[in-house]
């Protein structure tokens, strides 16, 4: 996305993220992109490298398995990105065109005794376009209550509370953002 910003932006970005008991994520993606320009398409660049502020020789490393996607040209898992070219190099796509994509991930990394921490970037430091709308969906494996959930947003670096519905089973968590930058 960070590469070809200027090409496109984002009308709607729905994510649903499935949690097993033992912390692999299942994502659905779903994007709306509008380009304002012919290109052939879009990279989605999924962070899956970490720096471990307790070992800082050890980083985190995630797992991103059984990808799936509209028009996957190719995947890259060099660097610390998993990045997947979406598009096709002999076609240009002007105007609306909607991604699907889909993959596990797998952080293998629980830092805290005291209580589970879900650490997974919705909307990462990584995106480098306008999206008009987001959506997401977070379902737990186990009912959870009002108090125990923490959900943060903001600029790179930052930790602001966020807003967040939790569904009356206590497993479903969904928010939703507007308008936000490159």
């Amino acid at each position: 996305c960070s590469l070809y910003a200027e090409n496109f932006y984002i009308q709607n970005y729905d994510v649903k993220l499935d949690v097993a008991p033992n912390g692999k994520i299942h994502v659905d993606e779903v994007l709306d992109v509008y380009f304002t320009s012919p290109s052939h398409g879009i990279m989605r660049d999924i962070q899956d490298y970490f720096e471990n502020d307790r070992q800082p020789w050890d980083p985190i490393v995630a797992k991103v398995t059984n990808i799936q996607a509209t028009d996957l040209h190719s995947v890259n898992t060099d660097g610390d990105y998993t990045t997947l070219a979406l598009g096709d190099p002999d076609k240009y796509i002007t105007g609306n065109k909607t991604y699907r994509i889909s993959y596990d991930y797998d952080l293998q990394y629980d830092r805290y005794e005291e209580y589970d921490e879900l650490y997974y970037n919705i909307v990462s430091a990584a995106w480098g376009c306008n999206m008009d709308n987001v959506t997401y969906s977070v379902t737990l494996p186990f009912s959870e209550k009002v108090n125990g959930i923490w959900i943060t947003a903001g600029d790179f670096m930052t930790s602001d509370l966020s807003n967040y519905t939790l569904s009356e089973d206590g497993r479903t968590i969904s928010g939703s953002y507007k308008d936000l930058g490159a």
